[in-house]
């Protein structure tokens, strides 16, 4: 059997569609996630929301501080005491960075959701100098 460079142009073309289908439910999620992300942000509730996790994390990272001034306690030399202390800092590291995390969400959602507008824009115009 041979494979001729037809074949082989209309094989490209079918894998090709089918990855921009892929693309583009992806892409609708993204969209759709933008405007849940402009509604919350819109709501007269989101200022105290952010003002909550700020202060969530300068408590978190005066805890971290805390931390790491008895990590460097010569005083403390009990190994279980150590381990402690650093479960706890590593556990208000990660705690600060999930709150940063949810504070940045909906800006990328909405960052994100404005470049998928976009690319279903250029999808769907090309698509109709396709056809």
């Amino acid at each position: 059997m041979t494979f001729e460079r037809a074949d082989y142009k209309d094989l490209l073309n079918k894998k090709k569609t089918e990855r921009v289908r892929e693309q583009k439910t992806s892409l609708e999620m993204l969209r759709r996630a933008e405007v849940g992300a402009k509604f919350l942000t819109n709501d007269e509730n989101w200022d105290v929301y952010l003002s909550y996790i700020q202060n969530a994390i300068e408590r978190t990272e005066a805890q971290l501080s805390a931390f790491k001034e008895g990590l460097c306690d010569p005083n403390i030399t009990n190994t279980d005491e150590i381990m402690r202390i650093k479960i706890h800092a590593a556990t208000c590291a990660g705690r600060i960075e999930a709150m940063k995390a949810m504070r940045a969400l909906p800006k990328e959602l909405m960052t994100a959701g404005a470049q998928a507008r976009q690319l279903l824009d250029t999808i769907d115009e090309t698509d109709a100098l396709q056809q």
